[in-house]
């Protein structure tokens, strides 16, 4: 790769460990950046690209010439839904492993030079949340908001009656429910296991434990709806 050129947009994502839905991240193909005015570059297995971008936004990544972490969520902009673009913007700005921060994230989209894609990238970032754990949960929270489902918390710490601490991801406290979504590496045997008693501990406090999964996250309306009727079962806890 010549000097001057750097990866962009969904390879540097990749790179940075940025989460992208997975037809992006088994993508073969390598977005290959170089400032403007010079000409994009081309070969097979490349998207060239020709940025209006600062060389000093260039970083090196274990070695690696990429486009800096804010500048490489405004590039997914043109290619992410909203959700998607949360879910990659909570894990920049997770707070125990902050890459950029909310403030930065807004000054670049502000001097970013691209239109495709900015509207998707503003409503985004008001949705963004470093309390967030996962790109799923981040993705289940944007349900929500648009949704109109509003007050649910992220990764709540709850202390039960007997003296056992636990996070929920999504908690609505005055009505005490948690909706948490369940991965894969939940069903390991023993996870599985944990997972039983902490949600029967919490629940013998009051607590309703909603379990949620990607089947779900696919039929947002149903998941909704489902919400919707768990919330008016639920009384108003003080």
């Amino acid at each position: 790769m010549p000097g001057h050129a750097f990866f962009c947009s969904i390879t540097a994502a990749v790179v940075m460990g940025i989460p992208l839905p997975l037809r992006y991240e088994r993508a073969t193909e390598l977005h290959v950046a170089v400032p403007a005015p010079q000409r994009a570059l081309r070969g097979r297995g490349i998207v060239g690209h020709k940025l209006q971008f600062e060389r000093s936004l260039v970083i090196d990544f274990d070695g690696i010439r990429v486009s800096n972490a804010a500048g490489t969520w405004c590039q997914l902009g043109s290619i992410l839904t909203v959700p998607d673009l949360v879910a990659a913007g909570d894990y920049l700005v997770h707070r125990s492993r902050p890459m950029v921060t909310i403030t930065e994230l807004r000054c670049a989209l502000e001097a970013y030079p691209g239109r495709r894609g900015k509207p998707a990238l503003r409503d985004a970032i008001e949705l963004l949340n470093p309390l967030s754990e996962s790109p799923q949960e981040s993705r289940l929270r944007v349900i929500l908001t648009e949704g109109g489902l509003n007050g649910f918390e992220a990764n709540v710490e709850i202390l039960t009656s007997g003296g056992y601490r636990y996070r929920g991801d999504l908690v609505l406290s005055e009505r005490k429910l948690i909706l948490e979504y369940q991965g894969a590496h939940h069903l390991e045997p023993e996870r599985f296991r944990r997972d039983m008693t902490r949600t029967s501990r919490l629940e013998a406090d009051g607590w309703f434990v909603m379990q949620i999964n990607a089947d779900d996250l696919r039929n947002p309306g149903e998941l909704l709806s489902r919400i919707r009727r768990a919330l008016a079962q639920r009384p108003v806890f003080a």
